[in-house]
């Protein structure tokens, strides 16, 4: 059986519970897949914030809630382990669906859910890392749902990045008498495809 966990009601001056606030955790059903989701903050009437983690594999939610609580008190933040990752994972998910059109089609049935629940049209997402990735298509293919985005690492056109990423590499293997260990061990890869990074699993 799957944990929930918890998560203590927000309370506002003189630790008053505000009747407004909002501390909740649920397996929502995402893409037929149950996705663990925490919906926090203050007041309801804020603006909902979405952020998606880096990774894959890895969820950011502890450190986004560690270091980031205080963006509860001027938005209804939604921390969300996606498919694969954190509370999120089951060794039953076929790697078939872990593709970036499917993690596309379960943020747009969160953003739908979280709408409703908060009685929006729209939300702002924050995207880190690969996150960033999913948030920038996402935007792109659903601007009326999206009332503005933030990139932090930001993920550009990857197919020019990767190699300029190995050249620097390359470049600091050579600096340090390192560059046959490289060269050996990390071959750079044959050239991306960005359609088919799109429909193969990731």
């Amino acid at each position: 059986m799957k944990h929930l966990g918890k998560t203590p009601p927000f309370r506002g001056p003189k630790d008053k519970i505000p009747p407004r606030g909002i501390a909740e955790i649920n397996y929502l059903r995402l893409g037929w897949l149950d996705q663990w989701v925490i919906i926090c903050g203050e007041n309801l009437n804020n603006p909902p914030l979405l952020l998606l983690h880096g990774g894959l594999g890895f969820s950011d939610t502890p450190f986004f809630r560690h270091y980031n609580a205080p963006l509860e008190k001027s938005f209804t933040v939604v921390y969300w382990d996606q498919r694969g990752t954190g509370k999120s994972f089951d060794r039953r998910i076929p790697r078939s669906s872990m593709t970036v059109e499917q993690f596309i089609a379960d943020l747009d049935e969160l953003v739908e859910a979280v709408c409703k629940c908060v009685g929006k049209n729209e939300v702002t997402i924050f995207g880190h890392s690969w996150g960033s990735a999913l948030g920038v298509l996402y935007a792109a293919r659903f601007p009326q749902k999206v009332a503005a985005y933030v990139g932090s690492g930001q993920v550009g056109d990857r197919s020019a990045g990767e190699p300029s990423s190995y050249a620097f590499a390359l470049a600091e293997a050579n600096f340090t008498s390192r560059l046959h260990m490289l060269q050996k061990h990390m071959p750079f890869p044959e050239e991306l495809d960005r359609q088919k990074e799109l429909e193969e699993p990731l």
